[in-house]
């Protein structure tokens, strides 16, 4: 988004009753971790625990409907007080480790559930998929 665009979104906001100060400090996107897992419509698990969903909206209100669904922005662990890792069965941890966190760009495919082709990283495409002239 360009400074005019920005500039005309936050004016809109503070038109409708946002704060300045508010908009100030609005959050950045944050990665979130799956703590529950996530299964299709037939019962098989799409995203295995310990997931990143990247870029998500770090608003209260958005965190804290994500996190009623078992996504958090830590990974999931033993010490974790969420519901579903206090109901865990921590005994058995091969398909619950957290991965690594990573500091290279992702390269995924692009379909939505796709993970990340960099070796150990198990990051996974949330959005679909949009050509940089489709995206204007």
């Amino acid at each position: 988004m360009d400074a005019v665009k920005t500039r005309q979104v936050k004016a809109e906001l503070e038109s409708v009753g946002y704060s300045a100060e508010y908009l100030k400090t609005w959050q950045p996107k944050i990665d979130l971790y799956i703590h529950k897992p996530i299964l299709n419509a037939s019962g098989v698990e799409s995203l295995p625990v310990g997931s990143m969903i990247l870029n998500q909206p770090g608003h209260p209100d958005h965190v804290a409907r994500k996190s009623r669904i078992g996504w958090l922005p830590w990974p999931p662990a033993v010490t974790c007080r969420c519901k579903a890792c206090r109901e865990r069965d921590w005994s058995d941890q091969n398909g619950h480790e957290t991965p690594p966190k990573t500091d290279h760009p992702h390269q995924f495919g692009k379909a939505v559930g796709s993970t990340c082709k960099v070796e150990g990283c198990m990051a996974v495409r949330v959005t679909p998929y949009k050509s940089r002239r489709a995206r204007h």
